[in-house]
């Protein structure tokens, strides 16, 4: 539980201080001295809380908006459910720590257009768009990855 307590509050600061530089380098290196996945988890909730947020105040109704931020929040609180498994199975492989870096990657590349898009209020226009696919789902296979490779880590640990 501990670990699922430091990741939420490194992902509420990470979201809090608008992914300022310094702060964010200054959360990360605090957070590797408790594990070396937490930083990544982290980031990867704070990113995906900041995603949510842009998605809300865009006051959209369109569909895909409404999906984007469902499958968001729900990668965010599988986030921070795993963050705890892991400090009890001490998963910090190289193969996590990879995974979970290309997680962080993918969602600050997602976030960034966000960023670029928010600014105009083209939140549905930027949805259809062939660059925001690709980003995307190239989250979403980050997040199959890391689900694939933590599951057979966690069931080969209860064997």
């Amino acid at each position: 539980a501990g670990a699922a307590v430091v990741a939420a509050a490194g992902a509420a600061v990470m979201e809090a201080t608008d992914f300022a530089p310094e702060i964010m380098m200054d959360v990360t290196s605090g957070l590797c001295s408790v594990a070396g996945h937490l930083p990544f988890i982290a980031v990867a909730t704070g990113v995906l809380g900041g995603i949510i947020m842009t998605f809300q105040q865009s006051k959209d109704t369109d569909e895909n908006v409404k999906t984007v931020m469902v499958w968001s929040a729900s990668i965010k609180d599988w986030l921070l459910l795993v963050a705890g498994k892991i400090e009890k199975a001490a998963a910090e492989t190289e193969s996590t720590l990879a995974l979970f870096e290309a997680l962080q990657e993918s969602l600050l590349k997602l976030r960034s257009h966000l960023d670029d898009n928010n600014k105009r209020w083209r939140i549905t226009k930027m949805l259809t768009s062939s660059s925001f696919k690709r980003s995307f789902d190239l989250v979403k296979q980050s997040v199959l990855e890391l689900k694939n490779e933590l599951y057979a880590f966690l069931d080969q640990k209860s064997q």
